[in-house]
């Protein structure tokens, strides 16, 4: 009996904020499937102990990583650029770099700083207009990216103004990004996780009354949960969709 091959045997694939929270859990899903992998992230250290944790579970993986600021033009480039000398090639994407914000939850408009506001939406949606842009240039005919807004991009939130904003514009970009991508037949894709346990909801935990998580389905979701639903807008099996907005929030926003 042949053996099965797996599902991303062959395939490269770049992974922002890839040292903690959805973005490892992702590295670590599709490892586990045959996958050869970058991660970025903005912290060195956390980067260096998910490399070691990688590399512990899946001996054979191909991986590389790189200390990466979403916020700078040349950093992302170069990133991208590695990737494809490195590995011959890239065949999809994942932005799961992101920031809640000091303030969310607490900090209503009218009290909203520049500093904070510059900082949440620098991450979070022009740091994703920044991958996509160096990803385009380089992911193979055919390939894949998928983004990371949340539900905070498709309803609104009081004491979160930057941070909906930020996700609603992600939201928007992945839209026009599969709209130009699909000369290339690149699909661009973008998930919006409801609360799901990872390091940036402890943050929001924080300062946001945990009432507001009424979840038809009784609990929180896991970042191995997300992980399934990205391999899958990754994978071949996902062809015919772009330009989609996934919402994976327990029942949160129906």
């Amino acid at each position: 009996m042949a053996l099965t091959k797996p599902p991303f045997a062959g395939k490269v694939i770049a992974i922002t904020g890839g040292a903690s929270g959805i973005g490892f859990a992702l590295a670590e899903y599709l490892a586990a499937r045959g996958a050869t992998i970058s991660i970025c992230d903005v912290a060195p250290a956390q980067l260096e102990k998910a490399a070691a944790s990688l590399s512990s579970l899946f001996p054979n993986l191909k991986l590389q990583t790189a200390a990466v600021d979403v916020r700078n033009d040349q950093q992302v480039s170069q990133w991208i650029e590695s990737v494809c000398s490195t590995f011959g090639k890239l065949d999809g994407c994942a932005n799961m770099a992101g920031i809640a914000g000091r303030g969310i939850g607490k900090t209503r408009l009218v009290d909203m700083d520049n500093a904070e506001w510059e900082s949440v939406v620098g991450i979070n949606l022009t740091g994703t207009f920044k991958c996509l842009r160096a990803q385009l240039k380089h992911v193979s005919n055919g390939g894949s990216i998928v983004n990371a807004a949340s539900v905070a991009g498709v309803v609104g939130m009081a004491g979160c103004s930057a941070y909906c904003a930020s996700k609603h514009g992600v939201v928007g970009l992945t839209r026009t990004a599969a709209k130009e991508g699909a000369d290339q037949a690149i699909r661009v894709n973008c998930i919006c996780p409801g609360p799901i346990n990872t390091p940036l909801l402890q943050t929001a935990a924080e300062t946001q009354d945990q009432d507001a998580f009424s979840i038809p389905l009784k609990r929180k979701g896991s970042a191995e949960e997300v992980a399934a639903l990205i391999a899958f807008l990754l994978g071949d099996d996902s062809r015919y969709i772009t330009g989609a907005v996934y919402s994976i929030d327990g029942g949160w926003t129906s």
